[in-house]
């Protein structure tokens, strides 16, 4: 909850941040810049090459923290660092193609000619699509996972997601390329196309409440089993020893210990789990301040401010999803180890549930990249295979 209070206020900040432009910048501030919006062509770019530049450091950030802790180990990487590393890398471009469909407008005052500005818009829509359907995946597959206990198998890298991702993402892109072209500030969908519009709003709408639903369903399984751990921790041990009841003490003593190993797999599972939640969130933070700017171009309006806010959106992601990595790893150069081996130390004593988990977070066997991350129930028993955690 905290977490998520701090990104909420993080966006408010935002929000007032860009009303100060404004007044910073009166009219007729520059005399080169285009005459329709002078107030507004500073305020939408000053905002985003701002941000481009908090974002690059989150991005690169992000990449060397995880390549260090990938160094240090020599393991593939768990889900909860291999997420991260996915937003990186769709941010990354992301954050190429804004920088290229900028540079034209700031250098030279006007946009990109019609044939450029349509590939460009393809090609941006296109990636921002792609993170928006890969997002939406991860939260439907941890949801499946630790909700529903529907477990796939999405191939090395986890490819599968990956195709079906860009498969949908380059199917919408095809069905709009007729209707791409230059904005008010930059390479999108050419002003005046509202189908093109209605159909991203649409897009936006269903994702991000998808994101939503499975986002509030597997947190709230998290504190579940998190409560369910901490009664069985509690469970208070039989301290009969007699001679006549050895064997039921015997049997008392490997029922706890079975639910102490469970108790431990789940506290570390639902740990793991909750990282990648939070960058899910960081996801639904990020595309919801693009609402205004699809309103604004349904009623053929314009404003600075709505664009400057789509600037935004394009770059939180690689600034939250840094803000999270820390959030969740810690300022230190090679962290807690936490995402490779979730509290491993913590529980040396429990031999069979470390080694279980170890295989678990550190991933070792490659068909199986989207982690499991089955929260246990007390009755069952745990065992491994394959290198996964089992339910038997």
């Amino acid at each position: 909850m905290a977490r998520s209070l701090s990104l909420i206020k993080l966006v408010l900040s935002i929000i007032v941040f860009l009303s100060l432009i404004e007044s910073v910048f009166p009219a007729g501030y520059y005399d080169d810049v285009p005459d329709r919006d002078a107030v507004g062509f500073v305020m939408v770019f000053t905002t985003a090459f701002v941000f481009m530049s908090f974002s690059l450091v989150g991005i690169i950030f992000v990449f060397v923290r995880i390549y260090i802790k990938w160094r240090d180990t020599q393991k593939t990487l768990s889900i909860a660092l291999r997420v991260p590393l996915y937003l990186g890398v769709l941010n990354a471009i992301l954050w190429v193609g804004e920088l290229v469909n900028f540079m034209h407008p700031v250098i030279y005052h006007t946009n990109w000619p019609d044939q450029t500005c349509k590939v460009m818009a393809g090609i941006s829509i296109a990636f921002t699509l792609l993170e928006r359907f890969m997002t939406a995946s991860i939260a439907v597959v941890t949801y499946l996972r630790v909700c529903r206990r529907i477990y796939w198998n999405y191939g090395k890298y986890d490819w599968k997601l990956w195709f079906v991702s860009g498969a949908i993402a380059l199917l919408f892109t095809i069905m709009g390329s007729s209707k791409f072209g230059p904005t008010y500030y930059w390479c999108g969908a050419a002003r005046g196309e509202i189908y093109v519009v209605i159909v991203g709003l649409g897009v936006s709408v269903v994702v991000l409440l998808v994101v939503v639903f499975c986002y509030f369903k597997t947190i709230m399984a998290i504190r579940d089993v998190v409560k369910q751990a901490s009664t069985v921790n509690a469970t208070p041990k039989n301290g009969n020893s007699s001679d006549s009841h050895l064997n039921g003490i015997k049997g008392s003593r490997d029922r706890r210990q079975s639910a102490m190993a469970h108790s431990t797999s789940d506290d570390i599972q639902a740990k793991v789990t909750k990282k990648v939640m939070g960058y899910i969130l960081v996801f639904i933070l990020q595309w919801f301040p693009i609402f205004p700017y699809d309103i604004y171009e349904i009623l053929d309006k314009d404003a600075a401010w709505v664009y400057a806010l789509v600037a935004i959106s394009f770059n939180f992601g690689g600034i939250g999803n840094a803000i999270c990595y820390v959030m969740n790893e810690g300022w230190g150069i090679h962290g807690n180890n936490s995402s490779m081996i979730e509290g491993n130390e913590d529980h040396t004593s429990n031999t069979s549930a470390s080694s279980n988990v170890e295989r678990f977070n550190s991933h070792e066997n490659d068909d199986d990249l989207i982690n499991p991350i089955p929260l246990q129930e007390r009755s069952v028993v745990l065992e491994v295979k394959n290198d996964n955690l089992a339910i038997v």
